[in-house]
C-alpha cells in the first residue's frame, strides 16, 4: 500500500491552503486546485465530478464511467469474474484524507473493499495533478487488471471539433477520434474504436514518449504515466458515442502485443492473493487545447523522475551532438528469401563490400558531400562472423569473406586516422542462437519469435535478465569493439521482442512484466560504462522509457511530437528518394541528422550521390555550418516547434529563445513574428535558413 504519512483526518481540516494551491470541503464534494488548474472529487465515492483549466473552462465527468481507476477480479485461468470501477456511483467505504506540505497538498483515498488506494498530489505552479494507485490483493481472488484513467470524456457536442495527438510511433494527430479510429490489423485484428500502445515499445503499435491527449480548441486533457519500474503496460483509447477513454491497462496485455499470442494466449499475468502493487506516478493536466501543454508537463515530470538515469543534452555522445550526416554501409548480408515466412535464405549469405574497400569509399563520399568528416557517423553493417547477421551474439571474429577481423581493425584505424567522428557496428540485445559460438544455455528462454522463422539465422528469444547473459555483453562484447576502436553500437530492433513468458520457471506476475525490459536497459548502461562517455549507442525505433540510455534514435519519418517532449533527443531522419528535397528540408527543421545510404545495401538500393540527391545534402550540410558559426542558439536541442512563432506562407520552427529555422518550399516575401517581434523575409524558392531574433 501507499506508505503511511501524516495526514489529516477530514473532519479536522476542512481547508488547507500551501502557496496557490488549496484544498477545500464544500458539503459532500472536495476541490484541489491551483491558478492553473481545479479538481473536484466525490467524498461519497471519491470519484472525479469536474476539472477545470487555467481559463475557467469546465469539463464534468460522465457520472457513470470510471474515474479514475477500474480493476479485474479472477483466477488466471478464469480472469473475468467480476469488474469494480470507481465511479460517482460506488458506495462502498471510503476513507478520504489531506496532507500539506511544503510546496503541495495530497487527496488520498482508500477504498478498502477493493484493497485499493490513491494519491493525488497538485504543487505549486504546478499544472500537473500527480497520481500514484496502489493495489492490495486481499482474499482468494486474483487481481486480473487494473485500468487507471478516465473514461467517455467530451469537450465539445460536435466530435468533430475534438482531436487526439498520441506519443506513438507515428505521432499521430486525430481529427474526431469519435469516428475515426477505424478497425485494422496489427498481429492480431484491433475493433474499430480502439487503439493499444505498448510501453515499453514493441513492435508494431508503440507509444514512443508516455503520454496522450484530448482536446478542442480552449480545453483538454493530457495524460502520461512515467514508467519508473520499466513495467509492461499498454497506453489505451477507447472511442464511442459517448466519448473517448484515455488511459493505462495494466496486467491484461491483450490487444496490444499482438505477436505474443501464440505464446501467451490473452496475456493475462495477474496478481495473486496476498500481492500488492503500487504504480509509477502517473499525471493529468487540465489545459486549454493545445497538447504542448501536456507534453511540457510530461517532461518536466520526466527528467525529475528519471533523474541522472537518461542521456540529457548534456550527456549525449559528442558524436551524436556534432552529427549532421549518418552515412550506412554494408559488409555482408544474409540473401532474402522468396517464403514469406522466413526472412532470409539461412545459410546463403554474400559479401558486398570487403574491408578493404569501405574507408576509400567513405572518404570519397564524405568529399562529395562537402561535410567535414568530424560531423559524419558512419555505420558499418554486417560485420559478424555468420554473413554479418547471422547466430546472435557472435559477433567476433569479424566477417572472414570479406577480408576477416584484421582487415576490419585496419579500416577502423583509417576512419578514426580521417577524423570522422563515430564508427557503428551492428548488434543485436535478444536473440541467442543454438549454434552460436557464444551459445549460453542459462540465458535461453526456450521460446521463438513467433512471427518468421528468426531462430534459424537469428537465433531464438534470449533471456535478457540473465546474469550470464548481462556478463557476455559487459565482459566479452563490448571490450572487443572497444578495443579495435569501434565507439557505437546499433542495436536493433532493440524494443521489439520483449517476450514476457520465460519457459520452465514459475514467475510472479512483477517480475516477468519487468526482467526483459530491465535486462535491456542494463545492457545499453554498461555499453556507456564500457566504452566511456565519449561513445554512443544507435537504435531501431527508441522511447522515452527504453531507450533513454541510447544516445541516436533511427525513425523513417520524425515528428514535432517527439522532438516537443524531448527536444534533446536526436533522430537519425531517412531521405526519401520520392521527395528528396523535402524530406532533408524536414531534418533541417526538426534538427535531425540525416541518414544516407551511398553505397549498394542488402536489398541493392542505394542513394546515389549525383543529382538532386547531391544538391540537397550538400545545401543541408552548408545551412548546418553556417548555423555553427552564426553561434544560433538552442538548435538542435531547445526544439519549441511554434511557441510564440507566428510565420504564415512559409515552414519555420523555433529553438530555444531567438532562434527560427526555416525552409520555403515556394519564393517568399513576408514577415515572421517571434513573442511579437516582427522581421521581415525575402527567401528563394528551397531556401534552408535561419533567423536569430531578440
Amino acid at each position: 500500500m501507499i506508505p503511511r504519512r501524516q495526514f489529516l483526518a477530514l473532519a479536522a481540516a476542512r481547508a488547507v491552503r500551501v502557496r496557490d494551491v488549496y484544498a477545500e470541503v464544500s458539503g459532500r464534494a472536495l476541490r484541489l486546485g491551483n491558478r492553473f488548474t481545479e479538481w473536484t472529487f466525490d467524498l461519497d465515492s471519491g470519484a472525479v465530478r469536474s476539472f477545470r483549466n487555467s481559463r475557467g473552462r469546465v469539463a464534468r465527468v460522465n457520472p457513470t464511467a470510471a474515474s479514475l481507476v477500474r480493476l479485474w477480479f479472477g483466477s488466471p485461468s478464469h480472469p473475468d469474474g467480476r469488474q469494480a470501477a470507481v465511479t460517482l456511483s460506488y458506495r462502498g467505504r471510503v476513507v478520504p484524507r489531506l496532507l500539506a506540505d511544503e510546496d503541495a497538498v495530497v487527496v488520498e483515498f482508500r477504498w478498502p473493499a477493493l484493497g485499493l488506494a490513491q494519491t493525488h498530489t497538485l504543487a505549486a505552479g504546478d499544472p500537473a495533478l500527480r497520481l500514484r494507485t496502489s493495489v492490495e490483493v486481499e482474499g482468494p481472488e486474483w487481481l486480473t487488471g487494473l485500468a487507471l484513467g478516465i473514461e467517455s470524456l467530451t469537450f465539445s457536442a460536435k466530435p468533430a471539433e475534438e482531436r487526439l495527438a498520441l506519443g506513438d510511433e507515428r505521432g499521430s494527430i486525430i481529427d474526431d477520434p469519435r469516428h475515426h479510429l477505424p478497425a485494422r490489423e496489427s498481429y492480431i485484428p484491433i475493433p474499430a474504436g480502439r487503439r493499444s500502445f505498448n510501453v515499453p515499445p514493441t513492435v508494431p503499435a508503440s507509444l514512443i514518449v508516455g503520454w496522450m491527449d484530448l482536446a478542442t480548441p480552449g480545453l483538454g486533457l493530457g495524460i502520461g504515466y512515467l514508467d519508473r519500474q520499466e513495467l509492461d503496460i499498454l497506453g489505451e483509447v477507447q472511442a464511442a458515442a459517448d466519448g473517448i477513454s484515455l488511459g493505462w491497462r495494466l496486467f491484461r496485455l491483450e490487444g496490444g502485443k499482438g505477436f505474443m499470442t501464440p505464446h501467451n494466449g490473452r496475456q493475462i499475468y495477474p496478481l495473486a492473493p496476498g500481492e500488492q502493487f503500487t504504480s509509477d506516478e502517473w499525471i493529468l493536466v487540465a489545459h486549454e487545447g493545445d497538447w504542448r501543454q501536456t507534453a511540457s508537463s510530461y517532461r518536466r515530470r520526466y527528467e525529475q523522475v528519471f533523474q541522472e538515469d537518461f542521456v540529457s543534452w548534456e550527456r549525449l555522445s559528442p558524436a551524436v551532438r556534432e552529427c549532421d550526416l549518418v552515412l550506412n554501409s554494408h559488409v555482408a548480408w544474409g540473401v532474402a528469401s522468396t517464403d514469406p515466412r522466413r526472412p532470409y535464405d539461412y545459410p546463403r549469405g554474400r559479401v558486398i563490400h570487403r574491408f578493404t574497400d569501405l574507408a576509400p569509399l567513405i572518404k570519397n563520399a564524405v568529399r562529395e558531400l562537402e561535410v567535414e568528416p568530424k560531423h559524419v557517423i558512419v555505420n558499418v553493417l554486417g560485420t559478424g562472423p555468420e554473413w554479418g547477421i547471422y547466430h546472435m551474439p557472435d559477433h567476433f571474429p569479424m566477417n572472414a569473406a570479406a577480408g576477416g577481423q584484421q582487415a576490419a581493425e585496419q579500416m577502423v584505424q583509417d576512419l578514426i586516422q580521417f577524423g570522422v567522428a563515430g564508427i557503428c557496428c551492428y548488434a543485436h540485445p535478444c536473440f541467442l542462437h543454438r549454434s552460436a559460438r557464444n551459445y549460453l544455455p542459462a540465458a535461453d528462454s526456450g521460446l521463438e519469435y513467433p512471427h518468421q522463422a528468426w531462430h534459424e539465422s537469428m537465433g531464438g528469444i534470449a533471456d535478457l535478465a540473465s546474469p550470464e547473459w548481462q556478463a557476455l555483453w559487459r565482459q566479452e562484447i563490448f571490450p572487443r569493439y572497444k578495443a579495435m576502436g569501434v565507439n557505437g553500437l546499433y542495436f536493433d530492433e532493440g524494443f521489439g521482442h520483449h517476450l514476457l513468458a520465460i519457459k520452465g520457471r514459475p514467475k510472479s506476475a512483477l517480475t516477468l512484466l519487468t526482467e526483459q525490459s530491465r535486462g535491456a536497459t542494463r545492457i545499453y548502461r554498461d555499453f556507456r560504462a564500457v566504452m566511456g562517455p565519449a561513445a554512443f549507442t544507435s537504435c531501431e525505433s527508441g522511447s522515452d522509457v527504453q531507450a533513454r540510455w541510447i544516445d541516436l534514435w533511427h525513425f523513417g519519418t520524425p515528428n514535432e511530437i517527439w522532438r516537443y517532449t524531448h527536444p534533446d533527443r536526436m533522430i537519425k531522419v531517412h531521405v526519401n528518394r520520392r521527395q528528396i528535397r523535402e524530406s532533408v528540408a524536414r531534418a533541417w527543421l526538426l534538427g535531425c541528422p540525416l541518414l544516407v545510404a551511398p553505397f549498394p545495401t542488402e536489398s541493392g538500393a542505394v542513394d546515389a550521390l549525383e543529382g538532386e540527391m547531391l544538391e540537397a545534402l550538400r545545401a543541408f550540410v552548408a545551412s548546418r555550418r553556417r548555423l555553427r558559426e552564426a553561434r544560433a542558439p538552442g538548435y538542435p536541442w531547445q526544439f519549441r516547434d511554434v511557441d510564440g512563432l507566428r510565420a504564415p506562407g512559409i515552414q519555420a520552427k523555433r529553438y530555444g529563445q531567438s532562434t527560427v529555422v526555416y525552409w520555403a518550399p515556394e519564393r517568399f516575401d513576408g514577415e515572421i513574428r517571434l513573442d511579437g517581434i516582427r522581421r521581415k523575409l525575402r527567401a528563394s524558392a528551397g531556401e534552408m535558413g535561419f533567423l536569430v531574433i531578440a
